[in-house]
């Protein structure tokens, strides 16, 4: 938000200040308090939703102002601080960019932490199962073998990046990093992050049994970490 109240738009623009008269356009819904004051947002249902929707997009993760409340309608309400919403704005974007790849990537992710909250008997697994398919789902998907393997020959990469002669993992998360220094210091942390979490997931499809959600809880917030490097 610009300091005359108006919203960014992409490139630049702005919407001008948030009145009744462009609400629509901006997806900022408003009302008034009581003594006549300042256009605030109604966050009552959603605040997160709806500061986002007030932003055209998230231009090289910088994060604008908000313009969401916290506290509903109260008279404690006041407007959300920038580094409140930022957080679930990158998450959103992580979102938006795994249904690009494929819709169903984000239903594991949510199937995931639905059977987090509410395991039943084979929770366990079945929650693991989910993390693995989302793994492996999007690293075939970002890094297709026959790109992987040409990039592989190319660049004259090593051979223990390659199992019974396709790619691992590790060699398909460098592949999708291959513009971003795909042998580099924190690569190569994301790498051992992402493909341990995926050894220690089967581990767990395997041979976990129960409703006790605590190792899972442990990393699905990791695994989130892991992707959104990789396409943010």
């Amino acid at each position: 938000m610009m300091s005359d109240g108006s919203l960014l738009r992409s490139g630049g623009e702005t919407w001008g200040p948030v009145s009744p008269d462009n609400a629509h356009e901006t997806g900022v819904s408003l009302h008034r308090g009581r003594q006549g004051g300042a256009v605030r947002a109604n966050a009552k249902k959603d605040l997160v939703k709806l500061a986002i929707r007030g932003f055209c997009a998230l231009q090289a993760l910088g994060i604008a102002a908000t313009v969401a409340t916290i506290g509903g309608e109260s008279d404690q309400s006041r407007l959300a601080e920038p580094w409140e919403i930022a957080p679930e704005m990158i998450r959103e974007r992580m979102l938006e960019r795994l249904e690009a790849i494929d819709p169903g990537l984000v239903t594991k992710l949510n199937g995931a932490w639905d059977r987090m909250t509410s395991p039943g008997p084979d929770g366990l697994s079945q929650c693991a199962t989910s993390i693995i398919e989302l793994i492996d789902w999007l690293l075939r998907g970002i890094a297709p073998d026959d790109q992987v393997l040409e990039w592989h020959r190319d660049s004259a990469r090593a051979d223990r990046d390659l199992h019974e002669g396709r790619p691992t993992r590790q060699l398909r998360i460098r592949f999708a990093l291959r513009d971003r220094q795909p042998d580099g210091r924190l690569t190569n942390a994301y790498v051992a992050t992402l493909t341990s979490i995926a050894e220690e997931l089967q581990g767990i499809k395997h041979s976990g049994v129960g409703s006790d959600m605590a190792p899972i809880a442990r990393l699905l917030p990791s695994v989130e970490a892991s992707v959104g490097f990789v396409l943010l």
